[in-house]
């Protein structure tokens, strides 16, 4: 391509492009492993809410018509914490109640508690029994470092940008080629190296989407300055609240399309404070939920004003479709579907990434000849996304267990297993016991793995993969008292969990045997360039 090119130009060419392959190269190298827990955390992520209903078998129970109604399930709340000061009243249709009625009250300590309260029968709740979905929710929007964290996974998303711009620009000429050669039967390194750019070059448009959109989620208090919460007003002296029934009467009043999701009080129970509805409009999939609502007055139910996207500009526009472009939130099944897949060929990009680089490394410092020796980057490699992929694993088996009514004893020592407790270590509140179980188990698998030659260490983690796969369905399904029992649930989400398990344990046996098998022709291998 520069062969007719003056000399001085084909140099500046050259150094150009090894400028393009090293930002790529390092800052995939620099921040790769905590890329790869982002990106598996993330994955998990875009089904949060199904499991957060699939670990709740005693709040989520079989589907059934609602038998009470708003503002009887308010007054059956109220009647239970009559001191409390309501703050937020979610419907069954919203994702964040899990097929319940959800109440948020603060007590007269200040301290914020969530009910929930079953449509069907009545029963009320007071914390989940398990908390495992927001547990992985945290690892990825902040690595269980609070605020920081947050701000730091965000400029993690800035170097995952950077790098697949600069792997864009270093593979262009060849990008027909890389979108149709995946060689996995071919030498180890040449073998990732394929799934590497394959993966990279197929889903490349979804990568800069999912690395945009999360750097300004980490990043966004940095770049904006939080302000009080918009259109509240607070009250003075007691008076009751107008009935939810007549607040969503108000609402589709001047709002006809809205479908109310939730209902948020400025100052529960005084006079003149206000009240929002928020819901979602025909056409606004790419909007997050609740960024439509109307603002009533709280005890006459007049409406003040209406906050609706589409009649913003352009960038709270753009502003409300982050989050449901990061997480895949819009679109229904098929949306989620997508999202989980290309969010596993994420981190499968990362991970190949990494080894390929270990693989060049080896190459170049031990030669030809020492190809049946290993490096510490190969070992890091495994036993860091290996021991992460079965810690993640074996705590979903151990939660979907710990449900079992008689196990609930076993699992007190260790906090039932309910991960309520703090996940960040400096925030000063009690430390759930299950983050130093978790980065223990980690800690122990990655450390096991690592001790393993690395093919084999990637066979045994694999393996492992795919049986606590395969375990998960029958552990949740016995712990529950049966399949249909589990299965029958809310909306199928622990079916939905048994055949997204079952899908992953195919493909990891599947990996186990074509990545991991010896073959004559990855037994040496050509002394192949340099690649990325």
């Amino acid at each position: 391509m520069t062969a007719g090119l003056p000399q001085t130009a084909r140099k500046s060419g050259i150094r150009w492009m090894a400028a393009i392959y090293a930002t790529h190269s390092w800052t995939g190298l620099i921040f790769g492993w905590l890329l790869f827990v982002c990106c598996v955390s993330g994955t998990l992520v875009v089904y949060k809410f199904p499991v957060k209903a699939w670990a709740n078998p005693a709040v989520v129970s079989a589907p059934a018509e609602d038998r009470y109604g708003p503002d009887r399930a308010l007054a059956v709340m109220r009647a239970r914490v009559p001191n409390a000061e309501v703050g937020l009243f979610a419907f069954p249709g919203d994702g964040y109640s899990i097929h319940n009625y959800t109440l948020e009250a603060r007590d007269e300590t200040g301290r914020t508690i969530r009910y929930w309260l079953n449509p069907a029968t009545g029963r009320i709740h007071q914390g989940l029994q398990s908390d495992y979905a927001d547990f992985v929710q945290r690892l990825h929007a902040n690595l269980y470092l609070g605020r920081p964290g947050r701000w730091f996974v965000g400029a993690l998303g800035v170097a995952m940008t950077v790098s697949l711009i600069a792997g864009l620009l270093f593979h262009w000429r060849r990008i027909g080629r890389d979108l149709f050669r995946l060689r996995l039967n071919s030498h180890s390194r040449q073998a990732w190296s394929d799934l590497h750019k394959v993966f990279g070059v197929w889903a490349l448009p979804f990568y800069l989407v999912v690395a945009l959109t999360g750097a300004w989620l980490g990043l966004e208090t940095l770049l904006t300055e939080p302000g009080p919460a918009p259109y509240e007003r607070t009250g003075d002296g007691p008076a009751e609240p107008a009935s939810i029934e007549r607040l969503l009467q108000a609402a589709r009043a001047v709002a006809p399309n809205l479908t109310p999701t939730h209902v948020n009080f400025a100052d529960f129970g005084t006079e003149g404070s206000t009240v929002r509805v928020h819901g979602t409009v025909p056409g606004l999939d790419l909007v997050q939920d609740g960024r439509t609502f109307v603002v009533l007055d709280a005890t006459t139910a007049q409406p003040i004003t209406v906050v609706d996207p589409t009649t913003q500009s352009l960038w709270p526009r753009v502003l409300a479709m982050m989050r449901p472009l990061h997480y895949g939130y819009f679109g229904g099944g098929w949306t989620e579907a997508l999202y989980f897949v290309l969010g596993a060929g994420s981190s499968a990009l990362v991970l190949s990434g990494l080894v390929v680089w270990a693989e060049r490394d080896k190459r170049k410092r031990l030669g030809p000849g020492g190809a049946d020796r290993s490096t510490l980057m190969e070992r890091l490699n495994v036993g860091t996304a290996g021991g992460l992929l079965v810690t993640l694993m074996a705590m979903a088996c151990v939660t979907a267990a710990a449900r079992h009514p008689g196990l609930a004893s076993v699992f007190t020592g260790v906090g039932d297993l309910r991960y309520l407790g703090s996940q960040d270590p400096f925030s000063g509140r009690a430390l759930a016991p299950e983050l130093a179980i978790f980065f223990l188990l980690w800690l122990a698998c990655g450390a096991a793995l690592a001790c393993l030659r690395p093919r084999r260490a990637w066979r045994a983690a694999l393996t492992a993969i795919a049986a606590l796969c395969l375990l998960l369905p029958i552990v949740s399904a016995w712990s529950v008292g049966g399949t249909s029992a589990d299965f029958g649930r809310g909306l199928g989400e622990s079916l939905g969990i048994a055949l997204v398990s079952l899908g992953l344990a195919a493909g990891a046996g599947w990996l186990a045997s074509r990545l991991t098998a010896p073959s004559p022709n990855r037994a040496a291998g050509p002394r192949l360039p340099p690649t990325s």
